[in-house]
């Protein structure tokens, strides 16, 4: 199964953080209970990046573990 995960600018990057850590451990995870591979892509806006850095105080990582991150001008994403 594919899961696409987009982050806006607006408010809310530990949600958006959080749920990359979850995707990344249920893909890392050949034991888990899905009856099915998982595998997840992610996008972030420009904004979503800045917003990023101001309520996290850490900037935007360009990569996750077992993830890969589509640039936003990347249309065969």
């Amino acid at each position: 199964m594919n899961v696409v995960l987009a982050i806006s600018g607006a408010s809310g990057s530990i949600y958006a953080r959080r749920c990359l850590e979850l995707l990344s451990g249920l893909a890392h995870d050949k034991t888990s209970l899905l009856p099915f591979p998982l595998t997840v892509h992610w996008v972030a806006s420009r904004n979503a990046q800045a917003v990023w850095q101001a309520e996290l105080g850490e900037p935007m990582p360009e990569a996750w573990p077992n993830t890969t991150r589509w640039a936003l001008d990347d249309f065969s994403a």
